[in-house]
């Protein structure tokens, strides 16, 4: 004959109960938020690093192009439209939106009011500036040297 007892003891411990379910949904949304956070510092950071090194080779291009070409060469960012571009190609590129980009270049170089350039001379030099990135925590300054025209990250 079967024992009741033993039974019913053992379909009472075969479930969860609604305090441990509650439980581990409250820490799964925990782990969630926390790894959303630390996905969106380290996307923006990477977007920062990517930026930086895209623009310092735009600008490395632009001068090896002037020199070979024997003509001025200028690379352009447009603030209000966010994208920067070496005149003369078809290649815009657009800023991220985590990030912001300040130019500091020479007045006067630009038609438009609203946008800044650099330019680099046949013989390499250029007008000079530099380019800050930021993500709002980091900052990388892209700069170039005006009388050779060599750019680097600092």
């Amino acid at each position: 004959m079967l024992n009741l007892n033993l039974l019913s003891s053992r379909s009472s411990s075969l479930g969860f109960t609604l305090i441990e379910i509650l439980l581990t949904l409250v820490i799964a949304a925990a782990i969630t938020a926390i790894s959303a956070t630390a996905y969106s510092r380290l996307s923006s950071s990477a977007a920062l690093k990517a930026t930086s090194q895209d623009i310092l080779v735009t600008l490395r291009r632009a001068r090896i192009s002037a020199i070979a070409k024997s003509e001025e060469v200028a690379f352009s960012v447009d603030n209000n439209k966010r994208i920067y571009w070496v005149v003369g190609s078809n290649r815009q590129r657009l800023l991220d939106s985590s990030l912001d980009l300040q130019i500091f270049s020479a007045k006067g170089l630009s038609t438009n009011k609203n946008i800044s350039q650099i330019r680099f001379a046949p013989d390499g030099s250029s007008s000079g500036g530099e380019i800050k990135i930021s993500n709002g925590k980091k900052v990388y300054n892209v700069v170039v040297e005006w009388l050779s025209g060599k750019v680097e990250i600092r």
